[in-house]
């Protein structure tokens, strides 16, 4: 493997650390907000993405939804796909304590 290689990976990998590391520090709902903005910018700039959960909304909707509705459900998919990676970064490092204040479990019974 080439030197350049290990460099970028290295610096990829340290990167990743800090962020998880910075993420660990903040509370859930403060990483989901902040993941939900990051996904709000994604909308704003990644055109072709945007694009295409567009198309796959209308795959999935038809004409159930107006393009108004359509586009407003890409921005929140949007959102909440920002949210989730980020959470899902913060996630490992949970105590028992906290993970029980905020999660809920619903239809046991289902």
């Amino acid at each position: 493997m080439s030197l350049t290689k290990k460099l970028k990976w290295g610096i990829e990998y340290a990167g990743f650390r800090t962020l998880e590391l910075g993420l660990g520090r903040l509370s859930i709902p403060q990483v989901s907000r902040i993941g939900s903005a990051l996904g709000l910018l994604g909308h704003r700039f990644l055109a072709s993405r945007r694009r295409v959960v567009l198309r796959n909304l209308r795959i999935a909707f038809g004409d159930k939804l107006s393009l108004g509705e359509l586009r407003l459900l890409a921005k929140r998919v949007f959102a909440r796909t920002g949210s989730n990676l980020l959470c899902s970064l913060r996630t490992p490092g949970i105590s028992s304590a906290e993970l029980e204040s905020i999660l809920e479990i619903r239809h046991l019974d289902v």
